[in-house]
């Protein structure tokens, strides 16, 4: 069964790469993670 989890984000650049390993550590590779970035002003888009 594929999974696809959306997470949205404004100006994460502290928390998104912790967020991507966790959800890594915690999920299959079947898993697809879809980042939607909202406009941010800092790196979170890097």
């Amino acid at each position: 069964m594929k999974l696809s989890i959306i997470i949205a984000t404004l100006n994460e650049e502290n928390r998104i790469a912790q967020t991507l390993n966790d959800y890594a550590q915690n999920f299959s590779e079947e898993t697809e993670i879809i980042i939607v970035d909202n406009g941010s002003t800092d790196r979170t888009r890097e």
